[in-house]
């Protein structure tokens, strides 16, 4: 038998944190196991935008999520990361 995963998007440049969380919840309750995000568009600091993802993000593993985001190769510039050092 195939296990198939529902997944809900969330874009918290776009929302709010509660609304975001209060989704998940939702979400969570009628079985969606994955989130994805886009950081395409993130604003703010590398200290704002580290805060704010961390923190949904470790909302949803505390509900059993997987999370999937998209970026590009000018965040991680602007973010001063690298594809060999995820660490964020």
């Amino acid at each position: 038998m195939t296990m198939r995963n529902l997944g809900l998007s969330i874009y918290p440049d776009h929302s709010e944190y509660q609304k975001d969380a209060e989704y998940l919840e939702l979400g969570h309750k009628y079985g969606f196991r994955r989130i994805f995000m886009s950081m395409l568009e993130v604003q703010g600091s590398v200290e704002e935008t580290k805060a704010k993802y961390q923190k949904i993000i470790g909302f949803g593993n505390s509900l059993g999520y997987q999370t999937f985001i998209d970026v590009s190769p000018g965040l991680f510039k602007r973010l001063g990361i690298s594809y060999s050092d995820l660490k964020f």
